[in-house]
């Protein structure tokens, strides 16, 4: 058996299982565990997305401090779906931001009543014509960011930029990639003695 890719035991297949836009399972054929490995690696790490870079908080009387809610605000996930249409801003032109390497967001609340709950449904794009925006998921609630009692306010200017997982976490495009081997169970019966046992004998053999 060769070693070389293409060949032998480095001939990769993909079975899908399951697969939604938040969710795939797949089994991995003719490849062996480094090569899987491989794949699991470059699905955290190396796939590009967008995620908040830049927080300018304006105003916060919300009762958490402003380094806080600025991680909260960069591990927010974020829709990637037009990835390939926005530059790296290390490769980009422009000084600090543009439309082509770059989304801006804001979010500018006053609570009025007792209590208020702001959440990913707050941020408002300032970007015209982007796709890029805070993740929705079905059947769940947004994403919780802070709470604020009556008179307190925030006013928050983010700037989302392109990168990848190995660079920060926040541009991890999952949240976990895990894998285990399934093994191949062959069974040596020369006499046919399965063949011969009950339904209920197979069943608790």
């Amino acid at each position: 058996m060769t070693l070389w890719f293409g060949e032998g035991r480095y001939n990769p297949e993909i079975e899908i299982v399951k697969l939604n836009d938040d969710y795939i399972e797949f089994f991995l054929n003719g490849a062996d565990l480094s090569f899987a490995n491989s794949l699991r690696r470059v699905i955290i790490a190396e796939v590009p997305t967008m995620a908040i870079d830049m927080v300018n908080i304006r105003a916060n009387t919300s009762p958490l401090f402003d380094e806080f809610i600025s991680h909260r605000l960069g591990l927010i996930p974020l829709n990637s779906a037009d990835i390939a249409n926005y530059e790296y801003s290390r490769k980009c032109n422009c000084n600090e931001s543009c439309d082509h390497c770059s989304v801006q967001f804001s979010i500018s609340e006053k609570c009025r009543d007792e209590a208020m709950e702001i959440t990913t449904e707050h941020i408002k794009s300032t970007t015209m014509g982007t796709s890029v925006f805070p993740v929705k998921y079905e059947n769940e609630d947004p994403i919780l960011i802070c709470k604020l009692k009556k008179n307190q306010e925030i006013d928050i200017h983010m700037i989302a930029k392109k990168g990848i997982g190995k660079e920060h976490a926040k541009w991890s495009p999952v949240s976990s990639a895990v894998m285990q081997h399934v093994p191949e169970i062959e069974f040596f019966d020369k006499n046919n003695t399965l063949d011969k046992l009950s339904i209920e004998k197979k069943k608790e053999f």
